[in-house]
């Protein structure tokens, strides 16, 4: 299939970034509740820092709920295995984008979760995205 990368095609930010190598930047996102990107942003960030052993920033930047954060202090308390090269933060909403910008030359990804609080802090993490990943739930009508 034409554009389908092969299997020897180089994937860029795999194993050792290279210091001129930009971090990726992947926002989950969505301004509905519900639609699991908190989970979503979890397995994401630890791909990248188990499986590509980079140097990962996992924000969580819901104003509405603070999961993803929740989540990590819960696993610190009860030992479980956090990788020493995965950080997760809480992002205090003041200027998101300048905040990821700041952080690009420290990791080799960052993972945002951005939810359904603020269709600003959204907008601003989505612009310093190299990708976008928008989780939807199935709605009541597309489960029957």
């Amino acid at each position: 299939m034409r554009g389908s990368p092969s299997p020897q095609d180089p994937v860029p930010n795999h194993g050792t970034r290279g210091e001129d190598a930009p971090p990726t930047v992947i926002v989950v996102g969505m301004l509905k509740s519900g639609t699991r990107k908190t989970t979503s942003a979890w397995f994401i960030a630890l791909y990248y820092a188990v499986v590509l052993d980079l140097p990962t920033l996992q924000l969580d930047a819901d104003a509405t709920s603070q999961s993803a954060y929740d989540w990590f202090r819960v696993a610190q308390a009860e030992s479980f295995g956090i990788p020493a090269n995965l950080v997760v933060e809480r992002y205090p909403f003041d200027d998101i984008a300048e905040y990821i910008r700041a952080k690009r030359s420290e990791f080799g990804a960052i993972v945002v979760d951005a939810g359904g609080g603020s269709a600003r802090i959204f907008h601003e993490a989505v612009t310093e995205a190299n990708r976008l990943i928008v989780p939807v739930a199935p709605t009541k009508i597309e489960r029957h």
